[in-house]
């Protein structure tokens, strides 16, 4: 088991807290914590896993512990089943225990099967099935409540953390005025604007919403290709193709595979593309359009804590400069094109040191002002 340096800092201090700390592991996958922990004076209390043994107990025994007066620290690699013994029982992730390997505040329990045209989406035992990749905010079977979806990566995904994401908040806000709103939140982790599109396109504008809400930017800093292809489609297909499993009209398919043509211009470019491109659509079917470009750290590269650059550096340390290049690019091309949807909140949290908790995610304090913002922008449109 590794642990990646960027979960460091977070396992430390859940080692030195004030509780009881309990291993949830067999004797391999717990001695690297084991030694830690000694190295901090803070002894194990002992080991808990799924069958007692010799070195561990049964996790079952926790039944008998105050569950106020304990901490148990997951030490698997394949750490779902653990996860699920806890929550039956009675625990809560990060109230009561957590993964290690695992970033402190990403929800274990969200899956992503796979998607025939967009490569994966996300689900959850509480959603709608019909909706896969959507959580939706407010009474669907009011007719008259006014429709928005927001689309967008990781950082717009409702079900991705533990706290409240933006679209949720910005739904809150809605209700304190006492308006009638459904949000349909579709963001989605990994997704790139070439995946919103794809999904407004085929799924979205089912709702028929009054507004779609697109906030995004950092996905589309990587480098690729293919901007339309999703790495896990791209593994379906090679093990497909080596495979050879294929009838095609009675025939064999040759093992290889196609992505489309090259991206054709920049990283920027490609990303106002795919916005204007949902503007389009929403303007065809008389669909109001908002694009945010999202904050990220490169917009303050100049002026980072020393807690940002311990983020920087422990997690991603090409961030930065990606970031940077991206937001210099697509500002550049904005004051060119002038493109009136297109709003930059890049710079949100730039005079802001505590919301990040990596090169773009952010606390649950980071989504209220982003929702902040957007409410800003939209509330009149909604009143019309």
């Amino acid at each position: 088991m590794n642990i990646e340096l960027r979960y460091f800092n977070d396992l430390i201090s859940d080692i030195l807290c004030e509780k009881k700390i309990i291993l949830y592991g067999n004797l391999d996958e717990t001695k690297r914590i084991q030694r830690i922990a000694d190295l901090y004076h803070k002894p194990v209390s002992y080991i808990v896993d799924e069958k007692e043994s010799l070195y561990t107990r049964s996790y079952l025994e926790l039944i008998y512990e105050d569950i106020e007066d304990i901490f148990i620290l997951i030490c698997k690699n394949d750490y779902l089943q653990a996860c699920i013994n806890l929550e039956e029982i009675g625990f809560k992730q990060q109230l009561n225990y957590r993964v290690v390997i695992k970033a402190k505040y990403v929800n274990l329990f969200q899956k992503f099967p796979l998607d025939i045209n967009i490569g994966y989406t996300y689900f959850t035992e509480q959603m709608d099935e019909k909706y896969p990749g959507v959580t939706i905010f407010g009474n669907t079977e009011n007719s008259n409540a006014y429709k928005i979806v927001t689309v967008g990566g990781s950082t717009s995904d409702s079900q991705a953390y533990l706290w409240k994401c933006w679209s949720q908040i910005l739904f809150e806000k809605f209700l304190t005025k006492k308006k009638e709103i459904i949000i349909y939140s579709a963001g989605v982790s990994g997704y790139r604007s070439s995946q919103e599109l794809m999904k407004l396109e085929r799924d979205l504008l089912n709702f028929m919403p009054d507004m779609v809400i697109s906030l995004s930017g950092v996905n589309d800093t990587g480098e690729t290709e293919h901007p339309f292809v999703q790495v896990y489609s791209e593994q379906i297909f090679n093990i497909f193709c080596n495979a050879n499993i294929s009838d095609m009209n009675g025939a064999k398919t040759a093992q290889s595979y196609t992505s489309g043509f090259k991206k054709q211009g920049t990283l920027a470019e490609n990303w106002i593309k795919h916005i204007r491109m949902m503007n389009a659509i929403c303007h065809e079917f008389n669909i109001r359009f908002y694009a945010f470009l999202q904050p990220m750290i490169g917009s303050k590269k100049e002026n980072l804590s020393q807690r940002e650059w311990e983020l920087v550096i422990n997690g991603e340390p090409d961030i930065l400069d990606r970031t940077e290049l991206f937001l210099t690019n697509v500002k550049e091309l904005l004051k060119e094109q002038k493109v009136n949807y297109i709003h930059d909140i890049s710079d949100l949290f730039d005079k802001n040191e505590s919301v990040y908790i990596d090169g773009c995610h952010v606390t649950e304090e980071g989504n209220r002002m982003i929702a902040d913002r957007i409410f800003e922008a939209i509330d009149f449109e909604v009143d019309r």
